[in-house]
């Protein structure tokens, strides 16, 4: 069962029978929690987490919280420590998890939990503003000054989501059924570039190109799921 904002698309795949997919578009981590919110991401997550059926549970979110989140509270006056923003993210992040371990206690319907870190954004300098602007309706020219304070570049912006995955790999809680996974250094060349098979045709496309984010994915995923493994 996979379950996260738009980058779960990517695993739509024809597996006929063996997966859910819930894609919750613009879903962000710091909404997990917000009962009766627009999304309801949080609450259908441990409806679907309760199903009578014993089930491996993949999460993929955070990449709203950084793509969008972080620069939408730029523009707004918000925090421009992008450690504090990582670090409340996953906090919330640990404690959802552990009301789903929680909630299964007992129940044994979750065999595992895997995380899925984040991906860097293909989005180049000449086409973020207008693209966040676009998503968040954040103030233009609030966050073209932000610039002035923090590094809105292409370089600095994927450096903060391996941070953030980072972070997510030493803060999530321990527990025997839960797993970090991600592909991000797989993205990168040696120089913390994005390579380039990974850049979408379309300028204003802010997810990598699927075939090759999931052929990653796949890699990454064998152990845990049988049908992704080599034949």
């Amino acid at each position: 069962m996979f379950c996260g904002s738009s980058t779960v698309r990517q695993f739509q795949r024809d597996f006929p029978g063996r997966f859910s997919y819930n894609v919750f578009s613009g879903a962000s981590i710091k909404g997990l929690p917000r009962l009766g919110s627009t999304v309801g991401h949080g609450e259908v997550i441990r409806h679907l987490a309760r199903a009578p059926q014993r089930k491996k549970l993949f999460l993929m979110l955070g990449n709203a919280d950084t793509d969008f989140g972080y620069y939408h509270g730029l523009a707004g006056g918000g925090t421009d420590d992008a450690a504090a923003f990582a670090a409340e993210r996953v906090g919330i992040y640990g404690q959802f998890l552990t009301a789903l371990l929680e909630e299964d206690d007992g129940a044994g319907l979750i065999e595992t939990i895997g995380v899925l870190g984040l991906q860097p954004s293909p989005l180049l300098d000449a086409h973020f503003i207008d693209v966040v602007v676009g998503h968040t309706r954040a103030c233009r020219d609030s966050l073209r000054a932000a610039g002035d304070r923090v590094d809105l570049g292409h370089a600095a912006r994927i450096a903060r989501v391996v941070d953030f995955n980072d972070r997510l790999a030493a803060g999530l809680p321990r527990h025997p059924k839960l797993r970090f996974f991600r592909i991000d250094h797989a993205m990168l060349d040696d120089a913390g570039s994005l390579i380039g098979r990974f850049f979408p045709s379309h300028p204003h496309e802010h997810h990598a190109v699927k075939n090759e984010t999931f052929r990653e994915w796949r890699q990454v995923l064998a152990p845990e799921i049988a049908c992704y493994r080599k034949r």
